[in-house]
């Protein structure tokens, strides 16, 4: 009796014929673990974008009263480093107000009195509470005397030094030493990199509305 055995060839056929069956009937359970994956992410997403508070902000409390705002801002004590508004609410202590007056803009060197809406809010998400002020009437809105001065404490972080003796307070207002004595005083304080007293005065220009009448010696922090 003769055997006859397949050929090498039609045996490699044979397996690439049954491999490639294998694989056919395998495309259709990929197809549903993919599915079935991508519902289960989709689902996730859903119940994240669900569970997510939208981005804004309560109203916590709203109070309205009549605020004197002076006619200059002084340092926030916060970073990063800004000037604040001045504000008396009537109770006889000057506050730094954290945020500016919604419809009224500020101007350097006028003093005005308002009746301020002032809003105790918390932020969402994160919990955060400020305060937000809007203008509800403008009462008096008068520019200050020329050469009255005033006060405020100033570093290198708010004041740059200045060969030319022109200075910029922050991005807030622009000033002038009136003489080289007291900018090069200015420029030597300055350059301690501790905190110095500037005397100003107004000038009763808007366009240029303070200039640098003199400054303090360096405060030194207390031990």
């Amino acid at each position: 009796m003769i055997h006859q055995f397949d050929s090498p060839t039609s045996c490699h056929l044979n397996y690439r014929r049954q491999g490639l069956s294998i694989y056919r009937a395998l495309i259709p359970l990929s197809a549903l673990f993919l599915a079935l994956a991508l519902a289960g992410c989709g689902s996730d997403n859903d119940n994240e974008g669900n569970n997510r508070k939208p981005a804004g902000k309560t109203v916590l409390e709203t109070n309205v009263g009549t605020y004197e705002i002076r006619p200059y801002k002084e340092p926030c004590q916060r970073e990063p480093r800004d000037f604040c508004l001045v504000g008396d609410d009537g109770s006889g202590v000057a506050k730094r107000m954290y945020s500016d007056i919604e419809g009224l803009p500020y101007v350097w060197g006028r003093i005005r009195t308002a009746e301020i809406q002032a809003d105790r809010v918390e932020d969402t998400p994160g919990g955060q509470q400020r305060y937000e002020y809007k203008l509800v009437r403008l009462l008096t809105d008068l520019p200050m005397p020329a050469l009255t001065q005033f006060e405020i404490n100033v570093d290198q972080n708010d004041v740059a030094a200045s060969e030319s003796c022109e200075f910029q307070l922050l991005d807030e207002v622009s000033f002038k030493a009136p003489d080289t004595t007291v900018c090069a005083k200015m420029n030597t304080e300055l350059n301690t990199g501790l905190p110095t007293r500037a005397v100003f005065s107004f000038t009763g220009n808007e366009a240029a509305p303070i200039e640098l009448i003199d400054t303090k010696s360096p405060i030194i922090p207390a031990k």
